[in-house]
């Protein structure tokens, strides 16, 4: 099994199988979560989907490894998970949360993408997608607002090669145009989006990790993910914090009916909280 280097959060995982705990207060307005494991019924995307590899003669060297994560050693790699009817609510406010190991970076390189088409090359490219920006190491996200795309870009060093998973995560409010880039859930940037508006669905594509599309190779990242997520609001700086420190506080075992999560107290510290749970 393939261990995470540095990574002894991951440790935290429920035994005996995974699912979403919704008694959670950080699973209100989740619509996409990801962890390609066979141990976890994905109940947000399709019932125990673990993603389909982009693994065709144009998508190579796209693994599934025993930990559950996937990894590419391509830019042309990367899963894909169907549209479905949760992603509509995904109008004014986004947050997108992925753990990763980046190996490669190309320029314009995903990291997740809800592709606005089937090619990668219809304007206005993504409804909404956390990338890299040009050459540098910035951050950038893009948003497919009527038919137009609006970006904002993070400080340069955002996205960087690494031997060590690092949570890359962004909000945005697409009315006010606020948009907040955090990283191993500390707050990186806070910026603004170079238009407003609201996304708009027209053509319903597959979620994508490390891809820009599901039906052509198209600059992605290259690295290993174990997990990604996104809400239809915009999570605080708490949660966020909250999220980094233990990635399995919004999940529950299946077997021992067990729901745990970290909760701040009144001076601000963390606190493990254990509840049983009946089935």
């Amino acid at each position: 099994m393939y261990t995470f280097p540095h990574s002894t959060r991951w440790l935290l995982k429920p035994p005996s199988g995974v699912q979403i705990n919704w008694g959670n207060p950080l699973t209100n307005g989740l619509v996409f979560f990801s962890i390609p494991d066979k141990d976890h019924p994905n109940n947000l995307v399709a019932p125990n989907s673990l993603g389909t590899l982009l693994s065709s003669t144009s998508y190579t060297g796209t693994t599934r490894l025993g930990s559950g994560a996937i990894s590419t050693n391509s830019t042309s790699g990367g899963l894909y998970y169907p549209w479905t009817p949760f992603m509509n609510t995904l109008t004014n406010y986004v947050t997108i949360l992925v753990w990763l190991i980046p190996t490669s970076i190309p320029a314009y390189g995903i990291i997740l993408c809800v592709p606005y088409a089937a090619g990668p090359s219809v304007s206005p490219y993504t409804c909404v997608g956390l990338q890299q920006y040009a050459s540098s190491t910035s951050g950038l996200l893009n948003v497919g607002l009527s038919g137009t795309s609006r970006t904002a870009t993070s400080n340069a060093g955002f996205i960087q090669t690494s031997d060590t998973l690092t949570c890359y995560a962004c909000t945005v409010n697409t009315i006010s145009g606020a948009v907040i880039f955090y990283r191993n859930g500390i707050l990186w940037t806070s910026t603004s989006l170079s238009g407003t508006g609201s996304i708009t669905w027209t053509n319903q594509q597959p979620v994508t990790l490390l891809n820009q599309s599901n039906s052509a190779p198209n600059t992605g990242i290259a690295g290993t993910t174990p997990y990604a997520a996104m809400w239809n609001r915009v999570l605080s700086s708490q949660e966020m914090e909250q999220l980094f420190i233990d990635p399995y506080s919004i999940m529950q075992s299946q077997v021992l009916g067990k729901q745990y999560f970290l909760t701040p107290n009144i001076a601000g510290q963390q606190q493990l909280s254990l509840f049983g749970c009946g089935y």
